[in-house]
């Protein structure tokens, strides 16, 4: 008899031994390039010193191949053990493993294809490094045959990322200090040599954290990463760019970057108000495809409750992971429920905050507003979502409106709510 599982298990600690020997390759030329330039960070990668900074995916296909492959293999003995037990609860529960494995394997075809039908796209840089305070220009090359409809979603963005734990039980968080993204259409991506050549300025502000990576624990990142829509596989890439704080970071900047006038997004209503204000409407701006991720998350948690239940845990545990499911449901209910009504004149500034009619409203007289200002509140996945503060003159802030997707809504609200009050 053939040896199949011999072979796979070969093949499989070929490429570990083949991926183990690859990072010691690219570690050791990273301390070489660290030795021969101290104080230049900028100088510590090789893509960035050429300033073709290549596309690097959160997770690589070969990775994804490797952890489908090893899961089935190390879930199908149990599926063995339960096929005579197939109707018991016991027998479903096991048989999520192996369906695990499946749509990991799936997800390792998806990433393929896309690897496939664009390649490795490359950012080139106009400067090196990227000044904290100054202008990031540059242009990415993809493989795409043309300007999608949409055009391309490119988002900047500074990331603390940081990590605890090791082993099995080691978890990375990232958190969104500052981000900011544009729409490149027709009118400024190119065709090129290999596919279309998409140009991106951004002003990066001078209060910005720079690029740190000296504690691999509690790092910052400058990412950026573009999409788009195109027939079949979308496109989407992502770079880490240099950024950090030089002597020209100390210079006064002089250049603009200049931004379109402001367009509401379709969650954002305005209404003339009696008092001569406005009055300003805010509801959820969060999709579909979001709310089903919420969905199917609460339907497999409070599920396997149930199985776990029929195994004979106890009810304490039970009911302590519930309460655990029940907060889920009601943060998802906050995001996709919640209703802001926002009326601004010269006298107050009203701020009313509801879910599904319900709410409280709060007043504040407009002699006590001292400013306002757009900051990340809650960052989930690669985005970060905007907050609107009022700064108030006796001290303290309070938060006028949520999850905005984008700065440049979070800037046009403040402007907005700004000369409502007569500012």
């Amino acid at each position: 008899m053939f040896p199949t599982g011999l072979v796979l298990m070969l093949g499989i600690g070929a490429l570990a031994f083949l991926a183990i020997r690859r990072a010691i390759r690219r570690v050791t030329e990273r301390r070489l390039l660290q030795t021969q330039h101290p104080a230049e960070p900028w100088m510590w990668r090789r893509d960035w010193v050429d300033r073709a900074v290549q596309d690097t995916a959160t997770i690589k296909p070969a990775f994804l191949w490797f952890f489908a492959i090893l899961w089935i293999l190390i879930s199908l003995p149990f599926v063995f053990v339960f096929r005579d037990r197939q109707h018991e609860p016991a027998f479903y529960f096991v048989m999520l493993f192996p369906f695990v494995g499946v749509c990991v394997m799936i997800a390792a075809l998806y990433q393929t294809l896309r690897r496939h039908k664009y390649g490795v796209s490359l950012c080139r840089l106009e400067h090196l490094p990227i000044p904290i305070g100054t202008v990031c220009r540059g242009e990415i090359e993809a493989k795409v045959a043309e300007v999608p409809e949409r055009g391309f979603q490119v988002r900047l963005s500074s990331i603390r990322r940081i990590i605890r734990g090791s082993g099995k039980s080691r978890s990375v968080d990232e958190s969104v200090l500052w981000q900011d993204e544009q729409i490149i259409g027709t009118g400024a991506a190119m065709p090129g040599p290999s596919g279309m050549r998409i140009p991106f300025r951004f002003a990066i502000p001078a209060e910005c954290e720079p690029a740190d990576e000296s504690n691999p624990n509690d790092a910052v990142l400058w990412r950026l990463e573009v999409a788009a829509e195109v027939p079949g596989i979308d496109y989407s890439a992502r770079f880490e760019l240099p950024v950090f704080r030089t002597a020209a970071s100390e210079e006064p900047r002089e250049e603009r970057v200049w931004t379109p006038p402001w367009t509401p997004p379709p969650g954002i209503a305005f209404t003339p108000s009696r008092s001569g204000g406005e009055e300003i409407a805010i509801r959820s701006a969060r999709g579909a495809g979001e709310a089903i991720v919420y969905v199917v998350f609460v339907a497999l948690w409070f599920g396997t409750l149930a199985v776990i239940r029929d195994f004979g845990a106890p009810l304490w545990i039970v009911l302590f992971f519930g309460a655990f499911g029940t907060l889920v449901i009601a943060i998802a209910a906050d995001y996709f429920l919640r209703r802001t009504r926002i009326s601004a004149d010269p006298s107050t500034l009203s701020v009313r905050h509801s879910w599904l009619g319900l709410g409280t409203t709060r007043t504040i007289p407009a002699a006590d507003v001292e400013s306002f200002f757009a900051r990340i509140g809650t960052t989930r996945g690669n985005r970060g979502f905007y907050d609107v503060v009022v700064r108030l003159r006796g001290g303290g802030t309070r938060t006028i409106a949520k999850d905005l997707r984008n700065r440049v809504d979070a800037e046009g609200l403040v402007n907005r709510v700004t000369r409502a009050l007569g500012r």
